[in-house]
């Protein structure tokens, strides 16, 4: 693997955070499905599976670096750094909703405390309510509570089949629920098997990345990952259009979609140039992408409120008037939480250090930058 000090924030990744969560705010504030059709590419599949490559791409570079220390410390440095990032405002927002008796997450409370939303979104939908939006934040704490150990113990000569079979599990538990089971597309993609292909296409694209001995190969993989995406997505276009293959679909879509994701975050890690890396770079764009987890844990709840505020004026408000009340609560929380909640605790969680690694402040920028990713994702509520 390669040094250490290669791990280093990328702030172009911030810029992808925004897009995905304002797309995922747009996603859930305007009537979007007027245009585009709400059974094939939607912008919260694009959203959520953007988020799940990122998140791959980042964890396991945190966790391929982690290699060189004693594997109790690595662990025990992980998810210490991980609960102090992703436990606060998660629990408090749900604390909050069971406090104020907000009737679907009081029938959800056990999954959503658990996470695993993901499964409870399946049985019981109407449980979700507000919360619809996290079952994305339960693929990616189940994600976490296995992912160290098979970055940390798998021997190094492994990784690279151990991660593209992961990738190939997903395609084929989506073939199993949908051609075996018969059930329905959200059983096919609710599930964290179902997400791996996302998941670990970001991974291996961290594990090329990284280490020296892959990374000549690195741009081969890419225009591999580019030809397979372009074909896989304009093979499932041709599906819809045509009405035809539903199952080979919506096995294939979230592959192909990962895919092209994949080589769009190899290329924002090198980093973009000209007029390209002026808007990726500019300080409004990162400081949106900075605080995306918590745009994206409230989003739902403030369109809720300000849905209920403004039912007691109006029997329809107008959708515009809602989505522009429900985009500024939402942003006045989040910048309130960051600056109160979640950057004073970002700062307390770099002191927790286990080994001589705290030498390294350039994993700690790197694990800044990822904050807020895996916990960013998002689905269609």
């Amino acid at each position: 693997m390669r040094a250490p000090d290669s791990l280093k924030y990328m702030p172009q990744l911030d810029a992808l955070r925004a897009l995905a969560v304002l797309a995922v705010m747009v996603h859930h504030f305007l009537p979007v499905d007027r245009f585009l059709p709400v059974d094939y590419i939607t912008l919260g599949l694009l959203a959520v599976r953007l988020f799940f490559v990122l998140s791959g791409f980042l964890i396991t570079g945190i966790l391929l670096s982690y290699r060189s220390e004693e594997r109790g410390t690595a662990l025990r440095r992980f998810y210490l750094r991980r609960i102090l990032r992703i436990f606060p405002i998660y629990y408090l927002t749900l604390f909050i909703a069971l406090a104020l008796q907000v009737r679907p997450i009081q029938q959800g409370a056990f999954w959503h405390l658990t996470y695993l939303s993901n499964y409870v979104a399946v049985s019981h939908p109407e449980w979700m309510g507000p919360a619809s939006h996290f079952w994305t934040l339960a693929v990616e704490e189940q994600f976490y509570f296995v992912w160290p150990f098979i970055m940390l113990f798998v021997p190094r000569k492994y990784l690279t089949r151990t991660i593209v079979s992961t990738i190939a599990l997903a395609v084929l538990f989506r073939a199993f629920v949908l051609f075996v089971l018969s059930t329905s597309i959200d059983a096919a993609g609710l599930f964290t098997f179902a997400t791996l292909d996302s998941l670990g296409g970001g991974a291996l694209l961290a594990l090329f990345h990284y280490d020296e001995r892959l990374r000549p190969r690195l741009q081969r993989l890419m225009r591999l990952f580019l030809i397979s995406g372009l074909l896989i997505v304009t093979l499932t276009t041709g599906m819809y259009v045509f009405k035809h293959g539903y199952r080979i679909l919506h096995t294939l879509l979230c592959l192909g979609v990962s895919l092209l994701f994949v080589v769009l975050i190899e290329k924002t890690a090198r980093g973009f140039t000209g007029k390209a890396k002026t808007v990726m770079e500019n300080p409004a764009v990162l400081y949106v992408g900075k605080i995306s987890y918590g745009l994206y844990v409230y989003h739902n709840f403030m369109l809720a409120i300000v849905i209920y505020l403004l039912l007691k004026w109006t029997a329809a408000p107008d959708y515009r008037l809602v989505a522009i009340l429900a985009t500024v609560t939402t942003f006045a929380a989040a910048i309130v939480s960051w600056h109160l909640i979640e950057r004073p605790i970002a700062q307390l969680k770099n002191r927790f250090t286990f080994s001589a690694s705290q030498t390294m402040p350039s994993r700690h920028s790197t694990e800044r930058g990822s904050a807020g990713s895996i916990s960013s994702g998002e689905r269609v509520g």
